[in-house]
């Protein structure tokens, strides 16, 4: 049993941990914010987001951004990894 003091002292990441469709959503958002530094114009290109939290779709929606990514050159031949 966790008393009341040890449990004040565990971190907040111990109490909550990220889903993967959390994980997915996050990293697909920090991708496509560092693609419009590079071009703005690729907002129109990328698929609408997911509003279901379903893991599948979440997989789905990351596929076709990477796609849609992959199709244009000066993305694709961009020399950083937008990833980060």
């Amino acid at each position: 049993m966790i008393s009341n003091q040890q449990s004040l002292s565990l971190s907040p990441f111990t109490l909550y941990q990220k889903s993967p469709e959390e994980i997915l959503m996050k990293k697909s958002k920090n991708l496509r914010k560092a693609v419009y530094q590079i071009d703005e114009k690729m907002k129109e290109k990328f698929s609408l987001k997911t509003t279901t939290n379903e893991l599948e779709d979440e997989l789905t929606y990351c596929r076709q951004v990477i796609e849609s990514m992959e199709a244009e050159e000066k993305i694709r031949e961009y020399p950083n990894d937008l990833s980060r």
